[in-house]
């Protein structure tokens, strides 16, 4: 299904994503609302897949912070134009796909904890 997934709702899905990693209280019904209501072609298995890959690595040091300043969500346009960045350098270099590569791998590690409930509520409003 992913390959129905408009660069739209891609980006989409990388903006409600990335209320994960604000330094407020998630609330996790509200991204999986609006998961299951702005990335209707997009499966479970693609939507993890792009949390750990594109959308943690550009915005989970937010939360690697030890302490950060408090506000409630990212910038959309910074969002889009961070990631965009980002997957543009790994088309255009084996370094950079090396390098995030790694840093993806740790990025599932370090942010599992902020897929489950997600995944979990998404899983319940679709049943």
């Amino acid at each position: 299904m992913a390959d129905l997934v408009s660069p739209l709702e891609r980006r989409n899905c990388w903006l409600v994503m990335s209320d994960l990693f604000v330094d407020s209280a998630v609330d996790y019904q509200a991204v999986a609302e609006a998961l299951v209501r702005d990335c209707p072609n997009m499966t479970q298995t693609e939507l993890k897949r792009m949390l750990f890959e594109e959308v943690a690595p550009v915005l989970g040091t937010n939360g690697l912070t030890p302490a950060p300043s408090v506000w409630t969500g990212f910038d959309g346009d910074a969002v889009i134009r961070d990631i965009g960045d980002r997957l543009a350098q790994q088309h255009l270099s084996l370094l950079a796909r090396a390098r995030d590569a790694l840093w993806n791998a740790i990025c599932r590690l370090i942010f599992r904890s902020f897929y489950r409930p997600a995944a979990r509520a998404a899983d319940a409003r679709k049943a």
